[in-house]
């Protein structure tokens, strides 16, 4: 099983920048993975739902994807719009700072909107700072704040969260389960085991630069691209490590 990453989708607004950013999708390519997707008879689930995929009769685990949505970019009423067009449900992330300060980030009332559509939303974070670099003071206060927003809002439960920058660790899972925690989606690009045994997730980035090819590949778990991508993960963490800034990719 791959679970998906988005950032952001790139059509007639951004983020604000001249030039989108890698991680901005074009809103013409998420159409068509919705497409492949919906095409190829695959089970689409909310991140919610991941621990508790059913095996068919024959006790294999049918084809699945999901679809996550980090930081709480306005585009994200497009991709809900997309996936609800087609029956489908996302589960979408949201920094609370963000969608309080920022004029190009969701506000209440448009999380409202993804929840109606029937989408799914976890928090990430209070202000997108990496948790494992974090005090405990600070860690604490980010997931539990970031939660306790957000069930204010929507009037409801909120067990679901994604690391900002893939920053995890024993300590963070930790401090996650102690809040209330059930799932947290990480950045290892990695197959997911179906159903997810355990709290980490593991999920794969989209980038502006993916073809329909390669999401193909992503979508059919092509090991050796994934192979390439954790190689690649691998020579970044060791970079950053050698800068100090430190990779937190690791759960």
């Amino acid at each position: 099983m791959i679970v998906l990453m988005y950032h952001a989708l790139a059509g007639q607004t951004n983020r604000g920048d001249a030039c989108p950013n890698r991680y901005d999708v074009d809103e013409s390519a998420f159409e068509r993975h919705v497409q492949i997707v919906h095409n190829s008879g695959m089970q689409v689930v909310r991140f919610g739902m991941l621990d508790s995929i059913e095996h068919g009769k024959d006790g294999c685990v049918r084809l699945v994807t999901c679809f996550t949505f980090d930081d709480g970019h306005r585009s994200f009423l497009r991709a809900a719009g997309v996936l609800a067009g087609k029956g489908l449900a996302g589960t979408f992330f949201l920094v609370r700072d963000h969608c309080e300060e920022r004029a190009e980030y969701l506000d209440h009332k448009e999380i409202g909107e993804l929840v109606s559509m029937g989408m799914e939303v976890g928090t990430h974070g209070c202000s997108h700072r990496p948790l494992s670099r974090l005090a405990d003071g600070d860690l604490y206060r980010e997931l539990r704040d970031g939660k306790r927003w957000l069930e204010d809002i929507v009037s409801a439960k909120v067990d679901t969260m994604s690391v900002p920058g893939g920053f995890c660790g024993q300590r963070v899972v930790r401090a996650a389960r102690e809040v209330g925690y059930r799932l947290i989606g990480t950045s290892l690009e990695r197959v997911c085991r179906a159903p997810v045994r355990g709290i980490v997730v593991p999920r794969v980035c989209m980038r502006r630069m993916f073809t329909d090819k390669v999401f193909m590949k992503i979508l059919n778990e092509d090991r050796m691209w994934l192979l390439g991508r954790r190689v690649r993960q691998g020579v970044l963490a060791v970079t950053k490590g050698l800068t100090g800034r430190g990779s937190g990719l690791r759960p």
